[in-house]
């Protein structure tokens, strides 16, 4: 299974990695809740996409800014 790592505010390509399954205990997903799968993997054939942030976006993304926009 090839599991591709993109940023879910910009789009950008992250990595990609190969494993056994979306389980597998090296990736750390199947420490994340039922809710959290939902909303951060995507399922194609058999391949998974993990949403997650990218440096730049997490760096402009705070608690008190979660848009990302200046004021």
């Amino acid at each position: 299974m090839l599991v591709h790592y993109i940023c879910r505010v910009c789009g950008m390509p992250l990595a990609t990695t190969r494993a056994a399954d979306s389980f597998d205990p090296r990736l750390g997903l199947s420490a994340l809740t039922a809710a959290e799968r939902a909303s951060v993997l995507s399922f194609q054939g058999d391949s998974v996409t993990v949403n997650t942030y990218c440096d730049t976006c997490a760096a402009v993304l705070t608690p008190t800014n979660p848009s990302g926009h200046s004021h």
